[in-house]
């Protein structure tokens, strides 16, 4: 009979009555070949054989408990559950103390969820033997079916009493503390099964699953990446382990452990996706886009990886593939306010922002602590110029997140606009931790300058961070800081080395890159507004802070040759910026259309350094305008050949800020919502006092602005003709 049990139930039966089918005593010859042959048929897993052989011996032994108990044996096997049980309960009436029959019949009245009758039969081989652990077992599953729970702790510690080394014990009773989040009790009973057996990876994951509930992530990562080594292709360990090091930034580790995955099972939704994500991560966007298309293929309805795939297609600034790919992710994910937030971010993209606007409303009905939809509703009502509603929503994002970076530096920018500038130049602090100026932090070794006024006899290291026109604009704070008794080194983009290298305050220039000799502070110059706590009214130099004469004698070109002597007004002109600048195209006007002020009786002279091929040779069909780009070899240059001019017209490039400088009067063609520091509504610029401005009234509308400038300019010439 041990045997026998030991098919159904393991180990179990090295503690039940011992029973010997072939040596039950008989008379009769055929009988005992009877029972031998149900003996082999047993071994050989022919149950059917031999509960046919079993049932012929029945009939001639009735009264013999084991043919009984060996027949409810086999039928159990053979899954006749209910068959079973008048067996079963003819042995014990034959021998209401045999164990195995006790065991058994707990088993089949279990299968038929006679909870009650499965629990008296295990109490009763409990009481029958006591050391029958597999008893306390099935026990306890019987109580935790029944959510009895305690009463299922209490078998289990009963049984473990009994035999200390019974791993299954301690394993069951680890899964009742984990799944009653017990979890201190779970991490005790999971780690005296790995006592028990180091080897038990499956224990070792749960471990790992309950520490990770537990907050106690670095013990989960050890565990793991210790069965990684000892089984370095298991992929539940690779999954688990990469999950962690993704939560915990090891972006590296989880990349290598998810490819590992992928590669040991291509088929891995899970591997696809995580190894996806990490890709993603370490923008090699193509590759994660492979890896998320190998999974949808799989699954179609993995609503997060179209999510994912929207959001690359937008990093990748195809807009409309990545609302595609989002609207898709919606139809399986309805109530994502995640999604439907990077759907408003999409349809931003393609300069859709009122329907932005309906999607950030939307994510916010659904989540109105959604700090993000907060955010990027306030940009889209800051493009659409809808400046009152655009604080609220920055302001909001900012109550609910105030370490939120972009949404402060987004709140700058809209104060500032508004005018408020001491409120938005300290907004305007936050860009450092903000893409891309978090990515470009230099490290110093000394402190940065926070806009005390005792640095008499100091050194300060003023340096530039972003573009030309940002630098010209506000070089006029240097003199600010030398006036405190500071000496001034600049740092600064070699074009404008010799344009700044005699300006009033600087001790000693440096082009970007340069060794720079010591100092004791440092501070960027773009932060100058806010250390001396600007605003409307204490804008410094508004009239010019450069001089034409001296610009004239330091220019290398003589560029009194290239002006012609005429007695009409000399006007330069900037129709485009940098192309590689990210808002050229909502800056930059259209060469076709601004050269319709050419038709002005005027001089004009081409202020651009470099042109595209394409407007170039349109130019070439305004032959009375010279292109002077091969001479403007630095800003000196640029700006000693405006000294020489009446008027600049301009769109929002260094150009503007430079003529705006050196005080000569300027026409500046601005976009819809345009950058800042022209404020709104505006026709004059509190920086620039000669300063004249022109904006779009809707987007993209430059035919309004550049028939205002026709006008404008027709009624100048004439006036002073």
């Amino acid at each position: 009979m041990r045997k026998l049990l030991s098919k159904l139930f393991g180990q179990a039966a090295d503690k039940k009555v011992e029973a010997n089918v072939t040596n039950s005593p008989s008379p009769q010859n055929d009988q005992a070949e009877r029972k031998q042959k149900a003996n082999l048929a047993i071994e050989q897993g022919d149950f059917n054989t031999a509960a046919s052989l079993l049932k012929e011996a029945i009939a001639d032994e009735s009264e013999n408990v084991d043919l009984y108990t060996n027949l409810g044996f086999c039928l159990m096997q053979q899954g006749k559950i209910p068959e079973t049980e008048p067996v079963l309960r003819e042995a014990l009436r034959l021998n209401p103390s045999h164990i195995d029959a006790h065991f058994m019949l707990a088993s089949v009245l279990a299968h038929q969820n006679k909870l009650d009758d499965a629990i008296f039969e295990y109490q009763r081989v409990l009481e029958l033997n006591a050391g029958f652990i597999y008893a306390y077992k099935d026990l306890a599953a019987l109580y935790m079916r029944r959510q009895e729970i305690d009463q299922a702790l209490e078998v289990l510690d009963k049984g473990i009493n009994q035999s200390q080394d019974f791993i299954d014990l301690h394993y069951i009773k680890a899964e009742i503390h984990s799944n009653q989040n017990q979890l201190p009790q779970a991490i005790s009973s999971y780690l005296h099964v790995l006592r028990l057996n180091p080897d038990f990876s499956a224990a070792t994951l749960q471990l790992a699953a309950v520490y990770e509930r537990n907050a106690e992530i670095e013990k989960a990562i050890e565990i793991l990446s210790q069965l990684h080594h000892k089984q370095n292709t298991d992929i539940p360990t690779l999954l688990h382990l990469g999950r962690l090091e993704m939560m915990t930034k090891r972006d590296k580790e989880a990349l290598v452990h998810f490819e590992m995955v992928v590669k040991l099972d291509p088929s891995s939704v899970e591997g696809l996706a995580n190894y996806g994500v990490m890709l993603q991560a370490d923008r090699k966007l193509e590759e994660a886009l492979k890896q998320y298309d190998a999974a949808l293929a799989i699954n179609p309805q993995l609503a997060p990886l179209w999510h994912n795939k929207g959001k690359i297609a937008y990093d990748q600034k195809r807009f409309e593939d990545s609302s595609q790919f989002i609207r898709r992710a919606l139809e399986l994910s309805p109530h994502n306010a995640d999604a439907i937030h990077h759907l408003g971010i999409a349809l931003a993209g393609l300069e859709r922002y009122e329907e932005a606007i309906a999607q950030f409303d939307l994510a916010l009905s659904l989540n109105p602590q959604h700090a993000f939809s907060y955010f990027d509703r306030g940009r889209n009502y800051l493009r659409l110029e809808q400046y009152e509603e655009a604080l609220i929503d920055l302001k909001r994002a900012v109550e609910i997140d105030p370490q939120f970076p972009e949404a402060n530096f987004e709140l700058g920018f809209a104060n500032l606009a508004l005018g408020n500038l001491e409120a938005g130049f300290k907004g305007y602090e936050w860009r450092w931790r903000c893409s891309p100026l978090k990515e470009r932090l230099r490290p110093f070794s000394k402190p940065q300058w926070q806009g005390q006024r005792d640095i008499q006899g100091k050194t300060i290291l003023l340096y530039g961070e972003q573009g030309l026109g940002d630098m010209i604009q506000l070089i006029r704070y240097v003199t600010e800081v030398a006036n405190l008794g500071a000496r001034v080194i600049l740092e600064i983009h070699a074009p404008l080395i010799r344009l700044f290298e005699k300006f009033p305050g600087v001790a000693e220039i440096y082009k970007a890159g340069d060794i720079l000799p010591s100092y004791d502070l440092r501070a960027p110059i773009m932060s100058l507004p806010y250390l001396f706590k600007t605003n409307l009214e204490t804008i410094p130099f508004k009239e010019n802070y450069f001089d034409s004469k001296q610009l004239q004698q330091a220019a290398k070109h003589d560029w009194s040759a290239d002006i012609k002597p005429s007695a009409r007004k000399k006007i330069g002109v900037t129709w485009a910026g940098n192309r590689d600048f990210m808002h050229d195209r909502k800056r930059s006007v259209p060469f076709t259309m601004f050269s319709s002020i050419f038709s002005q009786d005027a001089d004009f002279y081409c202020l651009q350094k470099e042109l595209s091929d394409q407007d170039l040779e349109q130019l070439k069909t305004f032959p009375n305008i010279p292109f002077l780009g091969a001479k403007l070899t630095d800003m000196l240059e640029t700006a000693a050949l405006i000294s020489h001019l009446d008027l600049v017209i301009t769109v929002d490039t260094s150009i503007a800020h430079l003529a705006g400088a050196m005080g000569k009067e300027v026409w500046i063609m601005l976009p819809f919502n345009p950058d800042w520091r022209w404020l709104l509504k505006r026709k004059d610029s509190p920086w620039y006092a000669h300063a004249r401005l022109f904006r779009q009234a809707t987007i993209y509308d430059w035919a309004g602005v550049t028939q205002e400038i026709k006008h404008q300019l027709s009624e100048c010439l004439q006036s002073k003709s």
